[in-house]
């Protein structure tokens, strides 16, 4: 099965499953090191925010981005 086979099966999905997925998709991403860029996107919009809670939730993104989720990284 290929990623486009993949894909069409997804959006037979009720929505719920569908959300299933794209929370897996993003705890994916979070395990991974993030590129230069990605991080640089993250941290502009930290530095703009005016909400404090939102500004600690990208904080955290970008700590596990910077060094992914690798034990002892």
């Amino acid at each position: 099965m290929n990623a486009a086979a993949i894909i069409d099966e997804i959006k037979r999905l009720p929505p719920p499953e569908q959300k299933q997925i794209a929370e897996f998709v993003q705890t994916l991403e979070i395990r991974q090191p993030w590129s230069g860029e990605k991080l640089t996107e993250y941290e502009k919009k930290m530095v703009e925010t005016n909400d404090p809670a939102e500004a600690r939730r990208l904080k955290e993104q970008i700590v596990a981005g910077f060094f992914g989720d690798e034990p002892d990284a």
